[in-house]
């Protein structure tokens, strides 16, 4: 088996890895039957070797070549060569930040073999990844736990997962996580007070806005990551704004939310103008490049910005 890792994501494709490995390798001879190559530090020549060789003591052979965009032409001119005649036994991962379509070598992998791209999801589509991986894991989850996770936790995938871990070991020996169980993980006050901030943003009320976001300020939450999560809630302001026409099923599943939130986002919508939304997806944008450069205030920086979004 032959396989092309297009890695456009480090954390899936590193996991994605990490399965097949699982998979194949028994631990006990990994030091024979796993070969970890890399093609800016190890020769064309020992790639080759190691695609070429067989398994030790029986079984199967995964062979992994990372940075394989860093061949020559000629190099892999070579490999294409040799994987053309591949061992049975033997699992061959090659990875790639980019890939040329045009080349003789991808088009023979995408005809005789298997390419596959891993992209993390847009915002919007997180909270029906986190759904989908804690099925993968045999959980079940109640509605809106996914987004309850991608607003509280944020959408990098390798925290999600960290996160969902816990809630695993939480609610054992039981199997399905719910909104509360987020809750009582993550901490109350946080969770309801992001959430009050984000929904009273959208509806424009300052002082209540200014409100909250002390309180979660005191409650240990960093400005930079408030902004990463205002800036996913308006990004799904903009979206319905944008597909307002279509059926609220379809609309709530491109925004990623359980379609009972749907009238909660219809209703901070209405309070923008579409220019003002996206003046203030730029304005988020120049806020999150301030705070990790002006030596302003960031309490500052931030309660500007609310007062911005809140007055016309």
């Amino acid at each position: 088996m032959i396989e092309l890792l297009v890695k456009l994501d480090d954390f899936l494709c590193d996991r994605y890895l990490s399965q097949q490995i699982q998979k194949y390798v028994d631990p006990s001879f990994a030091d024979f039957n796993l070969d970890k190559l890399d093609a800016v530090s190890d020769s064309i020549s020992q790639i080759i070797d190691s695609v070429d060789s067989l398994p030790m003591m029986g079984g199967d052979r995964v062979v992994v070549i990372e940075n394989l965009q860093k061949l020559s032409k000629s190099d892999l001119e070579q490999l294409t060569h040799s994987l053309k005649k591949p061992q049975s036994v033997t699992h061959i991962f090659l990875v790639t930040d980019k890939v040329d379509k045009r080349t003789s070598f991808y088009k023979f992998i995408s005809k005789e073999h298997k390419v596959q791209e891993f992209k993390a999801p847009y915002d919007n589509q997180v909270p029906a990844w986190v759904d989908s991986y804690i099925k993968e894991q045999g959980l079940t989850c109640e509605a809106g736990v996914g987004e309850l996770l991608a607003t509280t936790v944020g959408t990098n995938l390798r925290m999600l997962i960290e996160e969902i871990n816990k809630l695993a070991l939480s609610v054992y020996p039981q199997k399905r996580i719910t909104r509360q169980a987020v809750v009582d993980l993550i901490g109350a006050g946080v969770v309801q007070n992001v959430f009050l901030m984000t929904e009273n943003l959208g509806l424009k009320n300052l002082a209540k806005v200014i409100q909250l976001y002390r309180q979660v300020r005191l409650q240990g939450e960093a400005p930079i990551r408030l902004v990463a999560m205002i800036l996913q809630h308006f990004k799904k302001l903009m979206l319905l704004q944008e597909n307002a026409s279509k059926p609220d099923p379809q609309l709530a599943g491109q925004l990623g939310v359980h379609p009972f939130f749907l009238k909660d986002y219809k209703a901070q919508a209405s309070k923008f103008h579409p220019q003002k939304l996206r003046r203030v997806y730029r304005d988020m944008m120049t806020l999150s490049e301030d705070l990790r450069s002006v030596s302003i205030n960031p309490d500052t920086l931030m309660e500007e910005f609310l007062q911005k979004v809140c007055v016309n």
